[in-house]
């Protein structure tokens, strides 16, 4: 009887249905995709990649798809508000050259003077 069955069975698809990983955007320049109007960062190994956004309770998971190893969560935010971007420096650090950040200068005497030392 499974036999008979199998012949009626349609195979599996090869890639996933992605509606169950929520809406798609693609990684920008500066690592982060904008969901509500609000940015959260990605790895930037994924810049111009595509992935895809859900709503979990209060955070915002983030999945990418289109890698051999099949769908994986890349990213796990707090939800934020527009003009308060969530950024994590994990994801800043895999650019390549990233160096951490910038150690502050002052433009002139005065300023060097007033700054911490390095």
């Amino acid at each position: 009887m499974l036999a008979e069955e199998q012949g009626r069975l349609h195979p599996l698809p090869v890639v996933a249905h992605t509606v169950c990983f929520g809406e798609t955007r693609k990684v920008g320049w500066q690592s982060t995709i904008s969901v509500g109007g609000a940015l959260y960062s990605v790895p930037s190994t994924l810049v111009d990649e595509r992935v895809w956004a859900r709503v979990d309770g209060s955070e915002l998971v983030i999945v990418h798809v289109d890698s051999p190893a099949g769908p994986r969560e890349v990213a796990r935010h707090e939800l934020t508000t527009p003009g308060r971007p969530s950024i994590q420096d994990a994801h800043l650090s895999t650019a390549p050259g990233w160096r951490g950040s910038s150690a502050v200068r002052g433009a002139h005497a005065e300023e060097a003077a007033f700054l911490p030392p390095r």
